[in-house]
């Protein structure tokens, strides 16, 4: 499955990839921003709660500290996509 969203397409079905408009590769390298995204852009509108993408991706660790990583793997990925970063909004 291939899904576009705004400016960029990701490919859920086969390998993980993230292109940008002119097909550059800018899947992000880190294997939790992949997942976020996947779960991101395979929700109905594209939006998920925090509280959801926390407990499906750090489960493992206390509610704070999930917490933490969400919020420190969605700056990654907005940094990662650079020019491309308006395609993720996250409020509070």
């Amino acid at each position: 499955m291939a899904c576009s969203v705004g400016k960029i397409t990701i490919q859920t079905s086969g390998r993980f990839c993230v292109l940008s408009p002119d097909q550059k590769d800018i899947t992000p390298k880190s294997k939790k921003a992949q997942g976020l995204l996947a779960l991101l852009v395979t929700e109905k509108n594209y939006t998920r709660t925090r509280l959801a993408l926390r407990e499906r991706l750090w489960s493992d660790r206390p509610p704070d500290q999930g917490q933490v990583s969400l919020r420190q793997e969605l700056s990654h990925i907005k940094r990662h996509f650079g020019t491309f970063s308006d395609v993720i909004v996250a409020d509070r």
